[in-house]
């Protein structure tokens, strides 16, 4: 009894090592974008830039929408861009204010904003 027990043993290793295991590498999903066109915004806004033909521009209805803020909508992807749009005019210190303030209400739930101060004395930017 005990010989029909190795032998069933023995065979049943031999059988499990025909299979090997191979781990699969580690990958990133892929995004497979549409073709690259670009269309300029409309002349309504007091500023351009080329977006993706693929994307929808409206303008933000939001509640607290100010004028000329507007959404890019991916809707392939089920994302968005909002943008805002503020004039400077002799305010840009409470502007930088509301932006530093705003970016940091989200440090509770962010891994890391690490506050830099830029210079660039070519460019005498600060």
């Amino acid at each position: 009894m005990s010989r029909i027990i190795i032998a069933l043993f023995l065979l049943g290793n031999i059988m499990a090592c025909n299979n090997s295991y191979t781990p699969k590498p580690p990958a990133y999903f892929r995004i497979s974008f549409p073709a690259k066109e670009y269309q300029k915004t409309d002349n309504k806004l007091p500023y351009t830039f080329e977006y993706p033909k693929y994307t929808v521009l409206k303008t933000d209805t939001s509640r607290g929408a100010e004028p000329f803020w507007t959404n890019l909508y991916f809707a392939d992807f089920n994302a968005g861009i909002h943008i805002t749009y503020k004039a400077v005019d002799n305010n840009l210190p409470t502007l930088l204010e509301d932006a530093r303030t705003m970016a940091f209400k989200h440090a509770v739930k962010a891994d890391a904003i690490d506050e830099q101060i830029f210079v660039n004395p070519s460019g005498n930017v600060s």
